[in-house]
């Protein structure tokens, strides 16, 4: 009696030891997204070719056991299992080789300060632009931060700009806002500003051409005309994420509407017959394409909120709000907070924008859906009257096959048997399917 649980609990490891690698890749598939927005893409696929493989794999050894059997006897499967055992342990060794670390913090800890971010430099007042590379520990020296702070500015850490992040410190301000990644220096002599432009960032060629024109100016003492200062280039960075998640919303509306209107189309076009199998096959062609358009959508509304959220904890934390306007240097806390204010403005108009547009899209998929169950109403009618039709010929089929049977009677000696039952069973039949018709009518069925 205690062996059987005992056992049990073995089996439940084994099949948790069995289901470890598939639950695992799974779970890793989820974490790549695809470029419509969604991960776990080619999980069905690469299933399928594992199992194809596991096929090849079983005829194989099939084939090596029944050889080494041969010719080393009832123990050469068992002995050949053992050397390929040794084979892969030596090529699992040889290949983890180089992502073992005999430091507890690990090998990524220690190696990951001494990667450089390549950056474009870019100052005001304005000199010509250049490429360092900085890394984590010298960024973080700079801005006065901890690592953790400068993941977001990382292009491998957060390829697709969901997250966005303003992290104001005493040494610099870090700006992440959707693919817009920088960190802006105020320099203790003078004026001077440093801003570091990261990769991915869009339209920086634009920042560039912006700083060495001065843009708008701002008026000094005298009336003069100084250079762009920090708040400009935070703003700048700023608009430009925005304008980036902007143009990637435009796109996306453009072909919702097109889709849509497509779909309208061809409800309003699509009669009966061939034209109104078309017209249904055409649906299911022109919904499948919707569907990323929707994760799309529902993306962005994501990175919307998420910069909503990271300026309206700006606006309620005057301390943040403090070491922003001392990172940028030339501005009050004042005007920062008009300058957040606004970003978050933008920001709430742009995710109502793209809420109208799930809104117009949940609205005409529950147009669809009607329709769909009208369509499914017209077959399941289609199907209740062939049902109807099939139990009027068996009816008929049932007194034929009473005739059909090998039993002596002397009915059939007589000529007016055939065509007696005959009409009886057209009769049967007729009033089995009036019946039927009448009380399905009766019943708002049909």
């Amino acid at each position: 009696m205690v062996r059987c649980p005992a056992g049990r609990c073995v089996h439940v490891g084994t099949s948790l030891l069995f289901s470890a690698p598939e639950s695992w890749l799974v779970s890793e598939s989820q974490t790549i997204p695809d470029p419509d927005g969604r991960g776990g893409k080619d999980v069905s696929k690469t299933f399928g070719l594992a199992y194809a493989g596991d096929s090849v794999v079983a005829i194989a050894a099939g084939q090596l056991a029944s050889v080494a059997a041969r010719t080393r006897g009832e123990t050469g499967p068992f002995e050949l299992s053992a050397a390929f055992l040794v084979l892969g342990a030596a090529g699992n060794l040889r290949t983890s080789s180089g992502h073992l670390n005999h430091s507890p913090l690990g090998r990524s800890i220690l190696t990951t300060p001494h990667r450089p971010l390549p950056s474009l430099h870019l100052t005001s007042p304005f000199t010509p632009p250049n490429v360092v590379n900085y890394t984590k520990r010298q960024l973080s020296t700079l801005v006065t931060c901890g690592y953790r702070d400068l993941r977001c500015l990382d292009e491998k850490y957060d390829k697709r700009g969901k997250g966005s992040v303003i992290l104001p410190r005493e040494g610099g301000l870090i700006v992440k806002v959707c693919l817009s990644r920088a960190v802006i220096v105020k320099h203790k002599e003078g004026d001077r500003v440093s801003c570091y432009v990261f990769p991915g960032t869009p339209h920086s060629e634009e920042l560039v051409k912006f700083l060495e024109q001065g843009g708008e100016g701002e008026e000094g003492e005298g009336g003069k005309i100084k250079g762009v200062g920090g708040a400009r280039i935070f703003e700048c960075l700023v608009g430009m994420g925005l304008e980036e998640v902007v143009g990637r919303f435009e796109g996306v509306k453009s072909d919702v509407y097109k889709i849509l209107g497509e779909l309208g189309d061809m409800r309003t076009s699509v009669g009966g017959g061939k034209s109104a199998k078309f017209g249904f096959l055409s649906t299911q062609r022109k919904v499948t394409e919707l569907l990323p358009l929707k994760n799309k959508l529902d993306s962005l509304e994501g990175i919307l909120t998420d910069i909503y959220n990271t300026f309206m904890e700006l606006l309620q934390d005057e301390s943040d709000m403090g070491l922003i306007a001392g990172c940028l240097g030339d501005c009050k806390k004042e005007h920062v907070e008009l300058m957040l204010e606004d970003t978050l403005q933008q920001a709430e108009e742009i995710r109502q924008s793209v809420r109208d547009v799930q809104a117009y899209v949940k609205n005409s998929e529950e147009i669809m859906e009607i329709e769909l169950s009208l369509i499914r109403n017209r077959i399941m009618r289609f199907e209740l009257l062939l049902e109807i039709t099939g139990l009027m010929v068996a009816c008929g089929a049932a007194v034929t096959g009473l005739f059909g049977m090998n039993l002596v009677s002397h009915l059939e000696d007589s000529w007016w048997v055939f065509y007696g039952t005959t009409g009886f069973i057209i009769v049967l039949m007729s009033g089995i399917f009036k019946g039927l018709i009448e009380q399905c009518r009766a019943d708002n069925i049909l």
